[in-house]
């Protein structure tokens, strides 16, 4: 074979396998090892791998977490170590330009329970809404929003401020009180 077809083969060959390696490196999964706050939103360190020699781990360099939302709605959950997600490096170069993306469910963190729309859970705290329903939950203690009606179950309620009870709108004060021999009285009159 000739010299020259030989050495553009071989050239050709190499930028294959780097081309290879680099595809390699736009999609990796790990898990959390590492977690910082940076600028005020959340960086993390993945586990990406094992050092094929000594076992030893191989961890991403920090990169900026993906939030669920960022334009006018924002929304910022701070990432637990141990949790599943993929480090997105689209030129297949691993740094500045990487950033991870939260994964699905897994063995180390199931998704919470229930069938409802929207499921906000961290700890004790759930936090619930479907068509009709807001629910808001710390441990024993619960408020519920229906169409109509609000239901709190709690063993103390402490409120700081004024409660106006019996007003026809938002925003209203109520009324002084004015008691009658037929209970509490809505309107006020003189008689003259």
């Amino acid at each position: 074979m000739n010299r020259r077809l030989i050495e553009k083969l071989r050239a050709i060959e190499k930028r294959l396998v780097e081309v290879d390696q680099r595809l390699a490196r736009v999609v990796l999964h790990g898990k959390v090892s590492d977690l910082r706050q940076q600028g005020g939103d959340w960086q993390v360190r993945l586990e990406i791998g094992r050092d094929p020699e000594t076992d030893a781990v191989v961890k991403s360099p920090w990169v900026p977490v993906q939030p669920a939302a960022s334009g006018a709605l924002k929304i910022k959950v701070k990432p637990t170590v141990g949790e599943r997600m993929t480090m997105l490096s689209p030129s297949g170069t691993v740094g500045t330009g990487s950033w991870a993306i939260r994964g699905p469910f897994d063995d180390d963190h199931p998704p919470p329970a229930g069938d409802e729309d929207v499921v906000l859970e961290v700890g004790a705290t759930r936090i619930i809404a479907r068509d009709g329903l807001i629910a808001l939950k710390v441990g024993a203690t619960e408020i519920e929003m229906t169409d109509g009606a609000i239901n709190v179950v709690a063993d103390n309620i402490h409120h700081v401020g004024k409660t106006h009870l019996g007003v026809d709108g938002k925003g209203e004060a109520a009324i002084p009180k004015v008691v009658t021999t037929d209970g509490p009285a809505k309107k006020t009159q003189a008689k003259v």
